[in-house]
């Protein structure tokens, strides 16, 4: 039970950062904390939701940051 929630949360805080970088919307901490607000009262899963939320976005800027890398490198 308590795993399905937190999985939920999660989840949610993917989607939500998915969502957002498809739509050209720039993720901050404060939206992410405001997503989380309206997605749940409960501070652990607000927790949850912020963390894989920002998840994505690190994830987003490192796979950025890489191509940037190799297409300086292509280009020398």
């Amino acid at each position: 039970m308590v795993a399905d929630r937190i999985r939920r949360a999660m989840n949610a805080g993917r989607r939500w950062a998915t969502q957002q970088l498809k739509g050209g919307k720039e993720i901050t901490p404060h939206s992410a904390e405001q997503a989380a607000r309206n997605y749940s009262k409960h501070q652990g899963s607000q927790h949850l939701f912020i963390i894989s939320a920002l998840e994505i976005l690190f994830e987003a800027e490192s796979t950025a940051c890489l191509a940037v890398g190799t297409e300086r490198e292509t280009a020398r």
